[in-house]
């Protein structure tokens, strides 16, 4: 079985990522030499209702996954114990229940130990929860939980493989299934595992079940945003498919760089139909098509035919499909992933709960 390529080494992780982006890594490195010259610092945003938290939640982005595995799960500690969420920008809207203040303060550690210091606001924190410490404000925060020996809660809010970023130092995970804590520990003797569940994927389930429409094209969930694959043969793997079965291509929201709109452009003129409509995955009643994407296992959830596809799959993508049980094209479609009696988000808020 394929491991982690980078089981440990964040730095590592980092490297890869951006020599895989070099075109958007060129971009930031025109804006970072510029904020350097003025001098502006970086900033997140800390959200606190009135009691003092016992416990730190890092929300790097408000997508739905991220959502899903953060802030259900706060939804569910309301009441239960106190909370405070730390953003890049305000997130008021997205916090459940009322009551919160925001303030910005300098996205450094440093910040976070004054916060702390003589009964300041998070003097009584005893714990960090957040999806990992590979974005800046997960980062920040889970080197702060380090250095005061926290509680490192990290809550996985996507499928795994083998070019995901390393979990953090004695992190406890609250993974999807074993099978899962097992493969983002990589090996590793300091990782704590809790088989949760996916919140994303318990929700679409709950939705009243569908059936794909019969005689309707597949919908290809694009993924060209991504860097886990060689970009060309993704490339050519997703053309071959909707060409030769008329699948119509819905582009990820993250495929706006300007080698993905080329591409998109490229296929449009070979007569390739687009669904740029913008509407949720759970209003589509076709059946769903992708190369390794979450969409797979939603639809499936919902009763839609789903299956996955790669023309040339590497050995990784094939230990992937199989441990989610995504069935390729031409096969029985994917079956609806099974779901734990307990939703996961309240799973997790027990867990953190007893722990506290």
């Amino acid at each position: 079985m394929t491991p982690l390529d980078h089981p440990k080494d964040l730095a590592a992780w980092q490297t890869w990522q951006r020599r895989r982006h070099l075109l958007r890594e060129a971009k930031a490195s025109v804006i970072s030499v510029a904020r350097r010259r003025t001098a502006a610092p970086e900033f997140m945003t800390m959200h606190t209702q009135a009691e003092a938290p016992a416990l730190l939640l890092a929300l790097d982005a408000t997508t739905p996954t991220k959502i899903a595995a953060l802030i259900k799960p706060l939804e569910q500690l309301v009441g239960r114990l106190p909370v405070g969420v730390l953003a890049p920008a305000e997130v008021t809207e997205h916090l459940p229940g009322g009551g919160w203040t925001a303030r910005r303060l300098p996205r450094t550690a440093k910040a976070l130990r004054e916060q702390a210091q003589s009964g300041g606001t998070l003097s009584g924190v005893s714990g960090v929860m957040s999806t990992g410490h590979y974005l800046p404000v997960g980062g920040v925060s889970n080197a702060w939980a380090q250095d005061r020996g926290l509680a490192i809660w990290v809550v996985q809010h996507g499928l795994l493989t083998p070019k995901a970023p390393p979990l953090p130092s004695d992190a406890r995970v609250l993974a999807f299934s074993e099978a899962d804590g097992g493969f983002w520990a990589s090996g590793r003797d300091d990782v704590e595992v809790h088989a949760v569940g996916s919140q994303l994927l318990y929700e679409s389930a709950q939705l009243v079940p569908v059936t794909s429409s019969s005689g309707v094209a597949p919908v290809f969930l694009g993924q060209l945003h991504g860097v886990e694959l060689d970009r060309m043969s993704l490339i050519q793997s997703t053309y071959r498919f909707c060409r030769d079965v008329g699948a119509i291509y819905r582009p990820h929201p993250g495929e706006r760089d300007i080698a993905s709109r080329t591409v998109h452009q490229w296929w449009e003129r070979a007569g390739i139909p687009f669904d740029r409509s913008g509407r949720a995955l759970t209003d589509l009643r076709a059946p769903v098509v992708s190369t390794f994407s979450t969409g797979v296992l939603e639809a499936a959830a919902r009763g839609l035919d789903a299956w996955v596809y790669h023309r040339r799959p590497p050995a990784w993508l094939n230990e992937f499909w199989q441990r989610y049980d995504m069935r390729p094209w031409g096969e029985e479609p994917t079956p609806p992933p099974a779901q734990p009696v307990e939703a996961p988000a309240r799973r997790i808020a027990d867990i953190v709960c007893q722990s506290n």
